[in-house]
């Protein structure tokens, strides 16, 4: 074997298993792939899981829906409380489930400015984090820049109402969903209020009256008056509704039996519509079909809280650039 024939054998060989490797890293389409991001952020290893719809094909550009979970939960649970992936399956668009820091591996939270543990005493960029794993998943999956929309439960509400004001360029509509747009720790602090947005953005907000966790009307927990006090679903509705310059009259409509009242306010800058769907006596938990492993709240006469997000978001787009 000449000289230059071995060293092209060995590069080939050396080169090879890169490639392989790089092409096995794409999202297989079809099911969920939990990923790590390639260095820590700010001294933790962080992490996310993503579903590809099996229809995927890098041809053209998918919408992206990135759904972040409560605290103390994680991506699976996640994934499996909402349905997002089942209908991203049906409707075609990608799922990112990013996942909170922990502590001892489990009770997974975010910094969302006014709560939750060890991520607000930190002060982690988690809205930071979370597009740091939304352009790790562009560097595969081809995605559609102009339709990225984020929705979140509790501690993820919370996160969701930050990215949808201090990052709107980058988002076309948002959804929280048990999610205070503000608060402080404990009562003795002030009450910490998100800035002004940068952009309008249409917002989709849902929130249950009898929530025990993140009250409806806002203050504490019912059973712990010296917990967390938070903003009120009020003060969340009429926040949006002044940053995206809609008129003060809403319309009113009942829905599911009277089990569900939406507010909505849409002569608003840019088509950015404001949404406030109220989920009489349903608390703190996300509101769907029954599932089995969590039987605390009766359905919501089949209403399908991943279905009536995607039908808002899939109204919206951000300018085209």
């Amino acid at each position: 074997m000449s000289l230059s024939r071995g060293l092209l054998v060995a590069c080939i060989t050396l080169v090879a298993p890169i490639l392989v490797s790089c092409a096995a890293a794409v999202p297989e389409p079809g099911r969920t792939v939990s990923r790590t991001m390639p260095e820590p952020i700010a001294g933790y290893e962080r992490t996310y899981s993503v579903f590809l719809p099996s229809t995927y094909t890098s041809e053209r550009t998918w919408p992206v829906v990135i759904a972040i979970h409560g605290a103390f939960s994680d991506a699976a649970y996640h994934e499996e409380r909402t349905g997002f992936s089942r209908l991203a399956e049906d409707q075609g668009f990608v799922v990112l489930y990013p996942e909170g820091i922990g502590i001892l591996g489990f009770f997974r939270h975010w910094n969302a400015g006014h709560c939750c543990a060890r991520a607000l005493e930190e002060d982690l960029d988690d809205a930071g984090f979370i597009f740091a794993a939304l352009e790790h998943v562009a560097s595969e999956v081809n995605i559609d820049r102009r339709r990225v929309y984020v929705t979140g439960f509790s501690n993820g509400g919370m996160l969701t109402h930050f990215i949808g004001s201090q990052h709107g360029g980058r988002v076309a509509a948002i959804a929280p969903v048990a999610g205070a747009l503000g608060g402080s720790e404990t009562p003795a602090e002030p009450l910490w209020r998100i800035p002004d947005a940068e952009r309008p953005v249409p917002t989709m907000l849902l929130h249950g009256t009898a929530d025990d966790r993140v009250p409806y009307g806002g203050g504490p927990r019912p059973d712990q008056p010296e917990s967390q006090q938070y903003l009120s679903v009020d003060n969340a509705a009429e926040y949006w509704r002044h940053q995206n310059g809609c008129g003060v009259a809403a319309s009113q409509q009942e829905r599911h039996g009277g089990l569900v009242s939406l507010a909505r306010w849409e002569s608003c800058d840019s088509g950015a519509e404001v949404q406030l769907w109220t989920l009489n006596n349903w608390r703190h938990t996300w509101p769907g079909p029954d599932d089995p492993t969590n039987p605390v709240e009766p359905a919501l006469d089949g209403f399908n809280a991943a279905a009536e997000i995607w039908r808002f978001f899939s109204r919206h787009a951000l300018p085209g650039q």
